[in-house]
């Protein structure tokens, strides 16, 4: 888009009314510069945000993790040892990776029988005294928690929470 600018001088046109007009014209055109590039900065944002409502309804996923800029590694698996076995076919090897997960995952069964070596650890001690656990499961009072949760330091980073200390 042109501007195109008139000015008409006639014999009373004082030399400081011409500047001021030009001056006046000038600062139009900078704020007409302005807003053109607002305008197109705003359909760039406008076509952006389309293209990510489209790519989220297509691939929520995918859209997800774009956003979240999360990278996969990926294993790929054509042979595997087991038992001393080299184990190449493709069915197999899924087969045998479905089975060492399954068995990693698997709640583990801990026997109550515990080692005579390590039996001793868990006697109690004889320099601690009986009664210096005995409150340890009490009923925390509200007025003992406020006093707690108040004493605590402030400006430290909240946890997986995501609660700090200030109240």
């Amino acid at each position: 888009m042109a501007l195109v600018i008139q000015v008409f001088v006639n014999s009373n046109t004082n030399s400081d009314h011409i500047c001021s007009a030009l001056f006046g014209v000038r600062k139009s055109y900078y704020v007409y510069k302005l807003a053109e590039s607002l305008c197109a900065e705003e359909s760039s944002i406008r076509s952006a945000i389309e293209r990510w409502m489209e790519s989220f309804a297509v691939d929520k996923g995918h859209m997800i993790y774009s956003v979240l800029e999360c990278s996969f590694w990926k294993v790929v698996l054509d042979h595997l040892v087991s038992d001393g076995n080299l184990i190449v076919d493709p069915v197999n090897v899924k087969n045998n990776v479905d089975k060492i997960m399954e068995d990693w995952t698997k709640k583990k069964v801990v026997p109550y029988n515990i080692l005579d070596s390590w039996q001793h650890q868990y006697l109690p001690l004889e320099y601690v005294d009986d009664k210096a656990f005995s409150r340890v499961m009490d009923i925390v009072s509200y007025e003992n928690l406020v006093c707690m949760v108040k004493d605590l330091p402030e400006d430290k980073t909240a946890g997986l929470s995501g609660i700090t200390n200030e109240l």
